[in-house]
């Protein structure tokens, strides 16, 4: 069960309400109070991933590696491939 003061704030910061006109809906509340919550908030998380995405391009398959770091790790594994090989380091 969530507490009544937390779901008076949601409502007061959803709808810019005062506290008590915010408890009187949730009194008087037949469910459409929640979904209408849910949402919004569903809509916010929607948007933020939008504009996340929108801010930086993502590779379109294999991993996120930035490339200062996935040069390192190339040039460990041919370090590794010489040395396994007997050609010495780099």
């Amino acid at each position: 069960m969530v507490p009544m003061a937390y779901l008076v704030h949601r409502v007061c910061e959803e709808f810019g309400v005062l506290p008590a006109v915010a408890a009187r809906a949730i009194e008087t509340d037949t469910g459409l109070l929640g979904e209408v919550l849910d949402v919004r908030a569903f809509v916010r998380a929607w948007d933020a991933q939008a504009s996340y995405e929108a801010q930086e391009p993502r590779p379109t398959r294999g991993p996120s590696i930035p490339k200062g770091l996935r040069d390192r790790l190339t040039l460990a594994r041919v370090a590794r491939l010489l040395a396994l090989k007997g050609g010495g380091a780099i």
